[in-house]
């Protein structure tokens, strides 16, 4: 997702509270671990569980499909918009991206 706004100039970083369906979204897990994915919405459960719904392609969803993931596993995200797609054309492959973009905390 970065590459989209940094390398690419092809997005622009969405606050998680402006999130639409459609939107890339970075998962920072609480176990270190990371994952990218498309936005689909925040969700809740019949009791209360606050999450979110993605499309990934991952072992979970038998290579690609629909998930939830709770919140509570959740440390930041980071969301990127596709505004710009035609810049696609004319990005600079040599241009360095800054991998180390802080993440966004969900405050739902």
């Amino acid at each position: 997702q970065f590459a989209l706004v940094q390398y690419a100039r092809m997005g622009e970083e969405i606050q998680p509270k402006d999130a639409r369906p459609g939107d890339f979204m970075n998962i920072c897990w609480k176990s270190g671990l990371g994952h990218s994915v498309v936005f689909l919405g925040w969700c809740e459960d019949a009791a209360g569980n606050k999450g979110v719904a993605f499309w990934s392609s991952q072992k979970s969803t038998n290579g690609f499909g629909d998930s939830v993931a709770p919140l509570a596993n959740i440390r930041q995200v980071k969301i990127v918009r596709l505004t710009n797609p035609q810049a696609l054309f004319t990005l600079d492959p040599a241009q360095k991206v800054n991998t180390k973009v802080p993440g966004d905390t969900i405050n739902w």
